[in-house]
């Protein structure tokens, strides 16, 4: 028996009074929107808007060329959307991405959902950002490279789910953004999900630019030059001669970027939204050296390891001060990130952070658990379960947690 399937996407809409939300099966048992050649030839639902109820009819070869037409009245939902906008939020470890963020989201109208990629064992970023908008965690690596299968599944779950106006994607440090635009644009063009990538933003950490450009050139680089808007930071302690030459050389580096140099936590929500539509209308095609680049497949996993410890013994403020500044000694390997949640012996919980630059902690209005991760490249591990009193490291397997 074989079964064509026909589709007008223009048929039937809500009126019907069925429930839209509930998707039904197509006769293969494949989701709505989907279908095999399985049971027979399958004709291509095409034109299928996010909102349509869909008729379908059935017709059974039942052999020797005698047919039976079936009145299959059963409506469904269509997954496909009306399109997303995708904003990518990139920054190398420490340069203030969740920071952005914290600013940026409540500005925003629509549907929006957040995806985080950390690339410690534990997420800690979603419980950061504080906010009442729906966040998808994806840790234990990094979207562009060792997740980017999780980070397509990712995408394509939320727009099913919750059909937003746009997704606002904060990738690891060490995540390449000319790498992350592309697993978008494979989900647009090979999975049929309708979005596009309209805001690609670069926090770039002024007290750290030349060791991080010699150092990790490849990662950091790569997020300046694919950025349409670049927000500095740790700009404050530079001498004016040293400002100059970051932002002469960030220019040379994207010369059609929109760059703002001053703080952009002092920013009214009126001028950072300006900003980003000013950028929005920046086409910064991606260069041919950034294209090599980006062909390393698996570089952060070779480059960069991470280490986490949770349910730390409580310590005092002057305590956290001195394991913050050891965490800077080149005795634990070269740490580039550090940042958790510890508590205090009066039941104080303090967000941590430390970079190659600058060390510290300030209080949590809202108390998480007690971890830490360290991210960083050659990290002598002995040496850290050591310091965190002998407590072994975290061994979760990688997860998406929404």
């Amino acid at each position: 028996m074989s079964c064509n399937v026909y589709s007008d996407a223009k048929a039937l809409k809500r009126e019907s009074g069925e429930n839209p939300e509930q998707p039904a099966l197509l006769c293969d048992g494949q989701p709505s929107g989907y279908a095999t050649r399985e049971k027979g030839k399958v004709e291509a639902l095409d034109e299928i808007e996010s909102g349509d109820l869909l008729y379908m009819s059935m017709i059974f070869s039942v052999g020797k060329g005698q047919r039976l037409r079936c009145a299959f009245s059963h409506l469904f939902y269509a997954d496909k959307g009306d399109g997303m906008d995708i904003e990518i939020v990139s920054g190398f470890l420490g340069a203030g991405k969740t920071t952005f963020l914290k600013q940026y989201l409540p500005l925003l109208t629509g549907k929006t959902v957040v995806i985080e990629n950390e690339y410690g064992e534990i997420g800690l970023d979603g419980d950061l950002i504080q906010s009442d908008i729906p966040v998808k965690e994806i840790y234990a690596g990094c979207i562009c490279c060792s997740l980017a299968v999780d980070f397509r599944n990712g995408i394509r779950e939320i727009a099913r789910q919750y059909q937003p106006d746009r997704i606002v994607i904060e990738p690891s440090g060490v995540g390449k953004l000319s790498d992350i635009v592309k697993v978008c644009e494979k989900v647009r063009d090979r999975d049929g999900v309708e979005l596009e990538v309209t805001q690609r933003i670069a926090v770039v950490d002024g007290s750290s630019y030349e060791e991080y450009a010699d150092g990790f050139g490849a990662f950091y680089l790569d997020q300046i030059r694919q950025a349409q808007i670049i927000f500095c930071s740790q700009m404050e302690e530079l001498s004016e001669e040293q400002k100059t030459g970051i932002l002469e050389d960030i220019r040379k580096r994207n010369p059609d970027a929109v760059i703002y140099e001053g703080d952009f936590r002092k920013l009214e929500g009126e001028e950072l939204i300006g900003l980003l539509k000013m950028a929005e209308q920046t086409d910064t095609e991606m260069s041919q050296e950034a294209e090599e680049e980006s062909n390393i497949s698996g570089a952060a996993e070779l480059t960069f390891s991470s280490i986490s410890f949770q349910d730390l013994p409580k310590m005092t403020k002057p305590e956290i001060e001195e394991l913050l500044e050891k965490l800077r000694d080149r005795k634990y390997g070269r740490i580039l990130r550090a940042k958790g949640i510890l508590e205090t012996p009066s039941g104080e919980r303090l967000q941590v952070d430390v970079t190659m630059s600058h060390a510290g902690f300030r209080s949590m209005k809202d108390p998480k658990k007690s971890r830490i991760v360290i991210i960083g490249s050659t990290l002598n591990r002995p040496a850290l379960e050591e310091l965190f009193q002998k407590k072994s490291p975290v061994r979760l397997p990688k997860r998406s947690r929404i």
